[in-house]
């Protein structure tokens, strides 16, 4: 009897390993072929799946693709622009001082770890290297250049806290933008699943149905009482008693990333080319933002301002540029992939892609012909 227990439970510990071992060559095998994609396949991607894709993009002025343009998607990150454009305001206008001096633990109030693919710590090691961090303070700059160079979330949430999400709104309907639902503070959302079990003693299947149910209004009602909470959190015991690593399954980050503030290719691309050629901004203005965008020199161009952004099914960016030989390009690229099926690949494919598209003539021409009838123009 002995024998055969053991037997059993060699069999048993086989089969696991072998099913370990399959899982872990599954996925050496999945990102060799995602390394393996290349830029045309996101255009065959996007032609394949337009629910799932937008691209807008402008030369020297000119429209040459408008391929979903109008399609509402979450922005994720890239929504930051907006904070930075208040920022830059209130700068300018005198309100704020870039040079003031924050506690890094005020700004610690609003991290929930394992939430930004450690954005905030990442941020924090530059600083320190940098010597820009003393007696446990960094300036509001750094804060607000944090929030776009690393997109760090905690610096986000607190500049929602000084900025003030009203004028943060306020801000859309001066840069013109319409089609953009309401900013909100989006990483406070994180803790909302767990809040909600516990004092509705609801299982975690139970709270996705009610979230589900949930009208986009209470949800946001909800998020900015967290966001207050936290404000308030100097002990992080908000944060100690709603964290629960449960709370970010799959499906439960597919209802959040589906309530992100949403808006288009066609109005982000715009605001890019807003923010570098337009009297939008005064010169100021325009100046407090170049010195934010532009964070990462890049030899294949003159320069570069952009923000990007992504959840486990979301990558979006927004950027203007200007090419070495002299074009200006301004574009937005939203991916909203709710099945996950090739948001991998298009992980790894994605710079090169834009890089391309961007610099390569020849490979604008291509896209271009691909979206044909989707309101693109002749590149040349």
């Amino acid at each position: 009897m002995g024998k055969i227990i053991i037997l059993i439970l060699g069999l048993v510990i086989v089969i696991i390993l072998i099913i370990i071992i399959g899982v872990m060559i599954s996925g050496i095998i999945s990102i060799k072929q995602a390394r393996s994609k290349t830029p045309e396949d996101i255009l065959k991607f996007m032609k394949k799946s337009p629910e799932k894709s937008s691209l807008y993009l402008v030369k020297n002025g000119e429209t040459m693709i408008d391929y979903q343009s109008d399609q509402m998607m979450p922005l994720a990150s890239t929504v930051k622009i907006i904070l930075a454009i208040e920022y830059a305001v209130q700068v300018a206008r005198g309100n704020l001082d870039p040079t003031e001096k924050i506690a890094l633990a005020e700004l610690e109030k609003y991290y929930i770890k394992n939430t930004d693919g450690q954005a905030h710590p990442k941020w924090l090691k530059q600083m320190e290297a940098e010597g820009r961090i003393l007696d446990q303070q960094v300036t509001l700059e750094d804060v607000a250049k944090g929030m776009i160079s690393h997109s760090s979330n905690a610096n986000t949430e607190y500049l929602f806290q000084i900025l003030g999400i009203e004028q943060i709104n306020l801000t859309l309907r001066r840069l013109g933008i319409v089609n953009h639902s309401y900013i909100f503070p989006m990483t406070s959302a994180n803790i909302l699943p767990t809040m909600l079990k516990e004092e509705q003693s609801l299982s975690y299947r139970e709270v996705k149905k009610k979230l589900e149910a949930m009208p986009h209004e209470e949800f946001i009602e909800r998020a900015m009482n967290i966001h207050r909470l936290l404000s308030e959190d100097h002990d992080h015991s908000v944060k100690e008693k709603y964290y629960d690593k449960k709370s970010f399954s799959e499906k439960l980050q597919l209802i959040r990333s589906n309530r992100l503030p949403a808006s288009t290719t066609k109005e982000y691309a715009k605001l890019m080319g807003n923010i570098i050629h337009s009297n939008m901004l005064t010169e100021k203005e325009r100046k407090i933002m170049r010195t934010i965008l532009e964070f990462s020199p890049n030899p294949n161009y003159e320069y570069l301002g952009w923000k990007g952004g992504s959840t486990i099914f979301v990558l979006t960016v927004a950027l203007y540029a200007r090419t070495k030989d002299g074009n200006n390009i301004e574009l937005a690229w939203f991916i909203n992939d709710p099945s996950r099926l090739d948001y991998l690949w298009l992980q790894y494919t994605w710079q090169p892609f834009l890089k391309k598209l961007i610099t390569d003539p020849a490979f604008l021409v291509q896209a271009v012909e691909i979206f044909a009838g989707s309101s693109t123009k002749e590149a040349h």
